[in-house]
């Protein structure tokens, strides 16, 4: 599903938009901010069109925001495990089966977005904060 979010900037500029996609179109409809170089001007293109040009001037000097140059240069991304255990019915546990273990790494940066899109644009989506 898609998600609503606020963009903020310190200069006073706010931006509400809505990305991804919905529950009947999130196969052939990818909203994602783009930032138009020519006028200055945050968007939303669909990711998925071959269209991607400003709706404010129809430039086609875009970047998407998920672009490395848009990102803000930080120290190394950290993470930490998150151990979490398969649930086990009533049966399974009075047997005396042992619980297994499924442990995966988070970020510990803040994803504001993020959409599964590498089948059909070959990357995935990250929006941080």
């Amino acid at each position: 599903m898609g998600s609503l979010i606020s963009a903020k900037c310190k200069c006073g500029f706010e931006k509400k938009v809505a990305l991804g996609g919905g529950m009947h179109s999130h196969l052939t409809y990818c909203a994602f901010p783009c930032y138009c170089q020519d006028c200055k001007s945050l968007y939303v293109a669909d990711l998925y069109s071959d269209d991607t040009s400003c709706t404010e001037c129809g430039s086609q000097n875009i970047l998407p925001y998920d672009d490395n140059s848009m990102r803000i240069k930080v120290k190394p991304i950290s993470v930490r495990p998150v151990i979490r255990y398969v649930q086990k019915t009533f049966w399974e546990k009075l047997l005396g089966r042992n619980l297994e273990k499924i442990v995966s790494c988070i970020s510990t940066d803040i994803n504001v977005f993020d959409w599964n899109t590498s089948s059909q644009i070959g990357r995935d989506l990250y929006l941080t904060d």
